[in-house]
C-alpha cells in the first residue's frame, strides 16, 4: 500500500509508542555571560552585533553560503551587504 494512503487511513485513536530520536545541535554561546544566544536575542547597532540579554558586543561567525540554496542566496546576499554597510 502507498505510504501516504496508509498514513491517511490508519487509526489515530490507537496509541503508538513515540519515536525516540536524537541529533547533534550546534548553538551560539555568549562570550560575556556564557549563556546560549537564543533566536531574536541579538540586535545590531552602530555596526556592532550585541547579545540583548547582557548587552555584550559579539562577533558572529561568517555565513557559510554553500549551505544556502542559490535561490535564497540571490535574495539574501544584497540585503546582508546593505545592512552591514559593506556594499
Amino acid at each position: 500500500m502507498n505510504p501516504l494512503i496508509q498514513r491517511l487511513t490508519e487509526s489515530k485513536t490507537e496509541p503508538l509508542p513515540v519515536i525516540v530520536d536524537s541529533k547533534p545541535i550546534e548553538f551560539w554561546r555568549c562570550p560575556h555571560c556564557k549563556q546560549e544566544i537564543h533566536e531574536k536575542h541579538m540586535y545590531y547597532e552602530n555596526g556592532v552585533d550585541y547579545h540583548s540579554d547582557c548587552k555584550g558586543a559579539i562577533k558572529l561567525p561568517p555565513t557559510d553560503w554553500s549551505k544556502i540554496s542559490p535561490e535564497w542566496r540571490a535574495i539574501l546576499e544584497p540585503y546582508i551587504k546593505e545592512s552591514r554597510g559593506t556594499k
